[in-house]
């Protein structure tokens, strides 16, 4: 893993994390003292905090692949199912949002010489012709986005600049570290030209 941009992307992220907090701290959601109005701005932060990060890792991911202007397309539809996916994250305990990184994971690779559909629905073949190296990558990414998520939010209770720049940070890593295990797993698989 290269740091560089992960560090440059964790601190984007971390800026975007800042400016989603004071967002949500200008609408402070109380209803009343009612506690599901309380559940419901911290749900919606969640998963506003969620989609961030997952937006910058795809961000990174697509430097790392060296994908151009083919793939715009491709990430604009990754975004819009992942706004999704950490809409409902918070009340499905976010299983939606590891379903939607097994099936997006290989995406980008899959993006060269396909349109956005055929990268999705390559990305699919592959996730389910390797199931080991998807279920890694995503562990490491699951496991990196939950401790910058958890972390970060207690780091940001005391000081809000020191709990986005770690939340952001630490998300970026995780997808510096899978990354090019995500590409060489997609790599391997791919089929192999036959020698006549």
């Amino acid at each position: 893993m290269r740091a560089a941009p992960a560090i440059v992307f964790g601190l984007l992220a971390a800026a975007a994390h800042l400016g989603a907090r004071a967002f949500f701290a200008s609408y402070d959601v109380v209803g009343s003292g009612d506690a599901n109005a309380a559940y419901a701005g911290a749900a919606l932060a969640v998963s506003t905090m969620l989609w961030i990060a997952i937006c910058v890792a795809l961000l990174q991911f697509a430097a790392i692949c060296r994908a151009r202007a083919r793939a715009i397309p491709l990430l604009l539809i990754l975004f819009a199912l992942a706004a999704c996916a950490c809409a409902v994250g918070t009340v499905t305990f976010f299983v939606v949002p590891l379903v939607f990184g097994a099936v997006a994971l290989y995406a980008l690779p899959a993006s060269a010489g396909r349109s956005a559909p055929d990268a999705l629905a390559e990305s699919c073949r592959v996730a389910i012709g390797a199931p080991g190296p998807t279920a890694l990558a995503l562990l490491v990414l699951a496991t990196g986005f939950a401790v910058a998520l958890v972390a970060g939010g207690l780091l940001g209770s005391v000081q809000p600049l020191v709990g986005d720049l770690f939340a952001g940070l630490a998300s970026q890593f995780a997808m510096g570290l899978a990354a090019p295990g995500i590409v060489a797993t997609y790599l391997k698989l791919q089929p192999r030209p036959e020698v006549s």
